[in-house]
């Protein structure tokens, strides 16, 4: 919603309008195990390519405890790369083929019933024009209502 800068260090992403779509499949195994399929597609206007999207994950909840692990994945159709030579040289963040393939993880701990406190994880394990980077959060959660 805002016209933030694509070509610095602090880019946030490519800036363009996208119409998403998704599907949602999700299972409970048991009383308290889960898994959940996401799957979709993003279609970006010029110049950012369209992708698809999937996702994987299985969880647990009991009580007070809830935890996920998952794996996620997006191909971009066509694109250019980041050191990309002669018809694959972008001359603009906004042209690249962003695909990658992340695994990560969080676990929830209810500490009163409004409140609670998680560490999650992910990192990127391949792809193309994305840097394999772990990243760790650590947050609390507050239910106003």
């Amino acid at each position: 919603l805002v016209d933030y800068p694509t070509e610095t260090s602090t880019a946030i992403g490519q800036r363009t309008t996208s119409f998403i779509g998704r599907g949602v499949l999700q299972i409970l195994l048991t009383r308290n195990l889960f898994i959940n399929f996401r799957g979709g597609y993003n279609y970006n206007l010029d110049p950012v390519p369209s992708a698809s999207v999937a996702s994987i994950k299985i969880g647990y909840f009991k009580q007070k405890i809830y935890a996920d692990m998952w794996l996620d994945t997006q191909h971009s159709y066509g694109g250019k790369d980041y050191r990309g030579v002669g018809d694959l040289a972008a001359m603009s963040f906004r042209e690249f083929g962003v695909s990658y393939q992340k695994i990560g993880g969080v676990l929830y701990y209810q500490l009163k019933p409004k409140m609670g406190t998680f560490i999650s994880g992910s990192k990127v394990i391949g792809g193309r024009n994305s840097f394999t980077a772990l990243m760790i959060s650590i947050g609390g959660v507050y239910k106003f209502n």
